[in-house]
């Protein structure tokens, strides 16, 4: 049975695993981030074999591309998934929008390639319009967009 290490900026978490912060200012730079990462994924706890498949999940903070100003990447999610090579899936609050939903998520994808965006969740799409509408046009081939149909 593998583990789910679970990592983030901040101090709540859910898995069978501790959670590492990988807050680059925190952490001292990029280097220190990228062997804390590491780290966290060649550590065994109890009950772990080491043969265990590790999934590790780094939940970011604010909006993709938000960091310590707004001027540079500086502290951001982006920033964080850009050093670890990790891809990306971008979650989108959609309540109240339909087509600028599309107009969005395009921004996103066209905003910085150097980011890994392999899968959009468009989130509270329910009766919002987005669920009916055609996001083809939004997509690049490799970016599946996932509908969450929930009321909230």
């Amino acid at each position: 049975r593998g583990g789910t290490t679970p990592t983030k900026f901040g101090n709540s978490h859910k898995g069978s695993r501790p959670c590492v912060n990988l807050d680059g200012w925190l952490l001292g730079g990029k280097e220190q981030c990228i062997d804390a990462f590491h780290c966290a994924l060649r550590t065994k706890y109890d009950n772990e074999t080491g043969q265990e498949p590790i999934v590790a999940v780094v939940e970011g903070c604010m909006g993709l591309y938000d960091g310590r100003d707004g001027q540079s990447e500086v502290g951001s999610t982006a920033e964080i998934a850009k050093w670890l090579r990790a891809p990306v899936v971008l979650v989108l609050e959609c309540s109240a929008m339909a087509r600028s939903a599309a107009a969005q998520l395009r921004g996103f994808q066209v905003f910085d390639e150097d980011v890994q965006l392999i899968a959009t969740v468009l989130n509270k799409v329910y009766m919002s319009g987005v669920d009916r509408m055609d996001m083809e046009k939004a997509t690049r081939e490799d970016i599946d967009a996932l509908y969450t149909n929930s009321p909230h």
